[in-house]
């Protein structure tokens, strides 16, 4: 029951973060094109994370995803600074 409710809350949080990112860039339309890009990149890929954990894709799959949003983030402190 505890993983289930571990795995059921991570595609929780990357639903509901990718749609607050989306929510709060519409909400912000004189987002610098090049932030805006990087912050809708992460919000795709939270979605995509939330859809393949409900389809229980391999680590071969949502790796390359988690590594791609770890990038990401990365672009988007840098924008930041």
């Amino acid at each position: 029951m505890g993983l289930l409710a571990v795995a059921t809350s991570s595609r929780q949080v990357f639903d509901a973060g990718s749609r607050y990112l989306s929510t709060k860039l519409a909400e912000q339309p004189a987002t610098p094109p090049d932030l805006a890009a990087a912050i809708q990149k992460l919000a795709n890929i939270y979605q995509q994370l939330a859809i393949d954990y409900l389809a229980e894709a391999p680590d071969s799959e949502t790796n390359p995803l988690i590594r791609a949003g770890t990038d990401a983030h990365t672009t988007i402190e840098g924008l930041c600074k």
